[in-house]
């Protein structure tokens, strides 16, 4: 696969516009983990200065109830297996 180039111009508009690697790295063309380095490179040299960028997430927040959803899985399996 070629490598993808983005100026910090670019990267950085796609850093205040997104909330994930994920979406920073579709916006720039760059892998996830190309993404989360240049990040945190450019996070370190900026704080430095004293300027923060936003806080990224890995992945979206899921509005669902992990807990609940766990329980549900659980109830499933065991009605399924017969174990308890």
């Amino acid at each position: 696969m070629k490598r993808k180039r983005c100026t910090d111009e670019k990267f950085l508009e796609a850093v205040f516009t997104s909330t994930t690697y994920e979406e920073v790295s579709k916006k720039t063309g760059q892998t996830e983990s190309t993404t989360a380095a240049r990040y945190l490179r450019m996070k370190k040299a900026l704080d430095i200065k004293g300027v923060t960028l936003p806080v990224m997430q890995r992945k979206n927040q899921s509005t669902e109830n992990t807990t609940e959803r766990l329980v549900d899985i659980v109830t499933q399996l065991r009605l399924q297996y017969g174990k308890d």
